[in-house]
């Protein structure tokens, strides 16, 4: 069975050496290791978490120092990992790199031969520090940007430091980050839920299937815990969101409809960008699309593309949980109408596949 590996990341002094410590005293039945990636030759965070682990009944610390594990030192990530991996006393595995490190390089590493087969990533944590977070500057740094769009559970960390103010507007941020994020959590001292740590292995994903709005809002996810933020207004983040095909929502005079395919489908990104130029012509229709938005995996990488004011946009993207695509539409009608446009729109954007692994 893969072994869970959790990537735990964020920017120097964020708090993930103080975030592992607290977990790890939470949950002393599993035996863990952590790999700890320093940017410098003298491991300190690796001392920390050996010192802190005499308390922490059986826990391994392997060391990867003298460089960021996406680039100088990721052949000595990779060869960490296989012993891990390989190791048969072992229930999970921690993943701290530097905070110089780039998330989605990591994510690309084990979703390659042969750790695609022998790990199982677990939602992506990334900490950030709250007061650095509410301030934009952060978007202009590419590593910090890298960890935050590739997040899947966002800490906004040291909120005991900052104003309810400065809290609520790192929140905002997060709101308003796509994709939405599973869960995001205010905290201090690196403090997170058992749900934010959970050792199990990843539920079985079921890609191309249909769910109702009604199935999506009804089981699919937890309610929020103290200190913790729904991703967005209509949805609530889960450990493991819902695995569906396509959902369709109504309110007032628009009509939303969204889709989801596996890290492992690829798309054209030539054939979308036609799709998203002759969807921005289409505005004229009846039926028009106001708003189009999706994140892909492409033979080009991972892209971001939007449609907004009928002009098409698109750049990379650090995101690598999965490709989606969620159309807005201006004006309603019957079920079996929406629906047929429903299956049209999902068969356009399917069109764009250049292979598709929905197993």
């Amino acid at each position: 069975m893969p072994k869970p590996i959790t990537l735990i990341t964020g920017a120097l002094g964020a708090g993930k050496t103080t975030t592992i410590l607290g977990l790890l005293a939470r949950h002393p039945e599993f035996a863990t290791a952590v790999l700890v990636n320093e940017f410098g030759q003298i491991g300190i965070d690796a001392a920390t978490l050996k010192g802190g682990g005499r308390q922490l009944g059986e826990l391994l610390v392997r060391e990867v120092p003298g460089g960021c594990v996406c680039c100088v030192a990721a052949a000595e990530l990779a060869r960490g990992l296989a012993t891990l991996l390989a190791d048969p006393t072992l229930d999970r595995i921690l993943v701290e790199p530097t905070g110089l490190a780039k998330t989605s390089q990591l994510v690309d590493l084990l979703r390659r031969r042969p750790f695609d087969t022998l790990a199982d990533l677990q939602p992506i944590i990334t900490l950030v520090d709250a007061g650095r977070f509410a301030r934009s500057s952060w978007q202009a740094v590419p590593y910090f940007h890298d960890q935050v769009e590739a997040a899947e559970v966002l800490v906004v960390n040291h909120c005991d430091a900052v104003d309810e103010a400065t809290t609520r507007r790192c929140l905002e941020i997060a709101r308003a980050l796509y994709p939405p994020k599973w869960r995001v959590i205010a905290t201090s001292f690196g403090r997170l839920p058992d749900e934010g740590f959970a050792a199990e292995p990843t539920a079985e994903r079921r890609w191309g299937g249909r769910l109702s709005a009604a199935q999506m809002e009804a089981g699919d996810a937890p309610s929020a815990h103290a200190g913790e933020s729904p991703a967005s207004p209509s949805r609530t983040a889960a450990p493991h969101p819902p695995q569906h095909g396509a959902v369709l929502h109504d309110h007032e005079a628009f009509t939303s409809a969204s889709w989801l395919w596996p890290p492992t489908a690829r798309f054209s990104a030539a054939r979308l960008d036609l799709l998203f130029a002759r969807w921005g012509a289409d505005r004229g229709s009846r039926r028009r699309i106001e708003r189009a938005k999706g994140v892909f995996a492409t033979e080009q990488g991972w892209l971001l593309m939007e449609l907004a004011g009928g002009r098409p946009h698109q750049r990379p993207t650090h995101h690598r949980r999965d490709s989606r695509c969620t159309i807005i539409l201006a004006g309603q009608g019957e079920v079996a109408r929406r629906e047929a446009l429903e299956e049209r729109l999902g068969t356009e954007i399917s069109s764009c596949l250049v292979t598709d692994q929905t197993g």
